[in-house]
């Protein structure tokens, strides 16, 4: 069964060490130095905010956790052949037992925030209730996670996680977009 692994990379060159991993991926394969199938996907999760680009607010996707990409593959032995062949920093994450597949947890809330072939969290709105932030809609609306503070002015919440076993506070787009009064 295919499991989620996490890849380091250079922060700031996930995308091109990502489609670099997909083509020696296909060509390994091709040459039968990895099992087919060794690699299912790759890819970098995002989460959609929204932006002031030339004076106008516009949906952009910005990465969820920079330096670090997702695998899915049921081989890690070969994922790693393949990252060892990629020519760019790319390491599968370990421990003295061996590679570390992500819980079926944290699979399960990427897997539920996103949607397969576009790995971004879609934008969450919220309104301001006196002092507290209700979400009205979006991934947010019913968290589980705690969050951490919210940056009106960036349209972002912050989540904190837990991924491969370390806890981290990750960004969210939240777009507050009204203030409701709490007069009875």
């Amino acid at each position: 069964m295919p499991r989620w692994y996490v890849i380091q990379v250079s922060a700031g060159r996930d995308d091109v060490v990502c489609e670099r991993i997909r083509q020696k991926a296909a060509e390994l394969e091709d040459e039968g130095a990895v099992a087919p199938g060794a690699l299912a996907r790759v890819f970098s999760l995002r989460y959609e905010t929204q932006a002031k680009v030339q004076g106008a607010y516009r949906l952009v996707r910005r990465r969820l956790i920079p330096g670090y990409l997702v695998a899915v593959s049921s081989r890690p032995e070969d994922l790693e052949r393949i990252l060892r062949s990629v020519g760019e920093f790319a390491r599968l994450l370990r421990n003295e037992k061996g590679f570390i597949p992500l819980s079926d947890d944290e699979t399960a809330w990427m897997a539920a925030f996103t949607k397969e072939g576009k790995r971004a969290v879609p934008m969450s709105t919220a309104v301001k209730e006196g002092d507290e932030v209700v979400v009205t809609d979006g991934p947010l609306l019913g968290c589980v996670f705690p969050i951490k503070r919210i940056d009106r002015h960036r349209s972002t919440a912050w989540l904190e996680v837990t991924i491969c076993g370390r806890t981290k506070e990750i960004p969210l787009g939240l777009k507050v977009i009204a203030r409701r009064s709490t007069d009875n």
